[in-house]
């Protein structure tokens, strides 16, 4: 199987640590983001594509061609038009049903292995206050919708920014229409797929770490000690 990571974009939120490099360099615990999904993925996935964009040569010069055994290739994104779009770079490259994910958060193999279980997945986690996060509507494992950062929603499913694919995403990546933030937005084409009735959505049963500012770091460092005993 193949994988995706997203890892074109500024990191702006983690400033100053992301003046002179890439968010998914940033290390967690010794290991920057993206070893430690690697890590992850090894024996899983035979070959991940990464979209590059921001100081690209670092991350270029870090990985090689080769991680653990799975071949490496990267497709750059010229310019940070959103996640829909950094998607559809890769198309040329994608051969079947893959994984994808955020390159700036960590995720465990268990729940790769449970989203790739179907042709179209997305993981989600139980969250109190959902308000900070884009809400997934479902029933009997099937979304209905995806609502961005709603106002006075209380508890509910969050994206976790881990899906599966099947070839199909593309040709609805290129019918997207612009969001109100001037982007292709990859949950665009999840409420797409879920009109169809053609998303299924997986809850987090290994552990998804967000890491959007520096504050977060030694938190994260805390959860994956924790998840690794």
């Amino acid at each position: 199987m193949q994988a995706v990571i997203l890892a074109a974009g500024k990191g702006t939120r983690m400033l100053p640590l992301t003046k002179d490099r890439p968010k998914p360099l940033i290390e967690v615990a010794g290991k920057s983001l993206l070893e430690h999904n690697l890590d992850q993925m090894a024996g899983l996935v035979d070959e991940v594509i990464i979209v590059v964009g921001y100081l690209k040569e670092q991350i270029m010069e870090r990985l090689g061609e080769d991680y653990k055994g799975m071949r490496i290739k990267y497709v750059v994104q010229e310019k940070q038009l959103g996640t829909g779009h950094a998607l559809l770079q890769t198309e040329s490259n994608i051969t079947g049903k893959f994984l994808m994910l955020n390159g700036d958060d960590l995720y465990s193999r268990k729940d790769m292995e449970n989203v790739s279980q179907y042709p179209n997945g997305i993981l989600v986690e139980k969250k109190d206050d959902v308000s900070n996060y884009g809400v997934v509507l479902g029933e009997g494992g099937k979304v209905l919708d995806v609502i961005e950062k709603p106002i006075d929603f209380g508890a509910g499913l969050v994206n976790a920014g881990m899906y599966c694919f099947s070839l199909g995403v593309f040709e609805i990546l290129k019918q997207l229409k612009k969001s109100e933030r001037g982007e292709y937005e990859i949950t665009d084409a999840i409420k797409e797929l879920a009109k169809r009735g053609e998303m299924n959505y997986v809850e987090v049963e290994g552990f998804w770490i967000p890491v959007s500012y520096p504050r977060q770091i030694s938190e994260a460092e805390r959860l994956l000690k924790k998840f690794s005993e």
